[in-house]
């Protein structure tokens, strides 16, 4: 099950997440880039970092659809839902200005 959205870019083997083409190395908050977004500048002082945090966001969003499609009992669901969340948490703790 893949989630359904324009804004996504697809990959073969990867699930949906949003494309982050615009998003480049210094291109954040308040860096006078002109495109209103609530990224930090460090995300291009920790470039593989933030891909990182990003390749375990696909892999717990990719384990939870097939979770879904297998059917898997709801408190297995749950339970990776969690892991999908703390991903996100992981990139905006970090990344992601309040």
């Amino acid at each position: 099950m893949t989630p359904r959205n324009s804004r996504c870019a697809r990959q073969p083997g990867r699930p949906r997440t949003p494309a982050l083409g615009g998003l480049h190395r210094g291109l954040a908050a308040g860096d006078g880039h002109g495109i209103e977004t609530r990224a930090l500048a460090v995300i291009g002082d920790d470039w593989a970092g933030f891909e990182e945090r990003q390749a375990t966001f696909r892999r717990e969003a990719a384990t939870l659809a097939e979770m879904v499609e297998d059917e898997a009992e709801f408190s297995d669901l749950r339970r990776q839902m969690g892991a999908v969340v703390n991903s996100c948490r992981g990139c905006h703790d970090n990344y992601r200005a309040d």
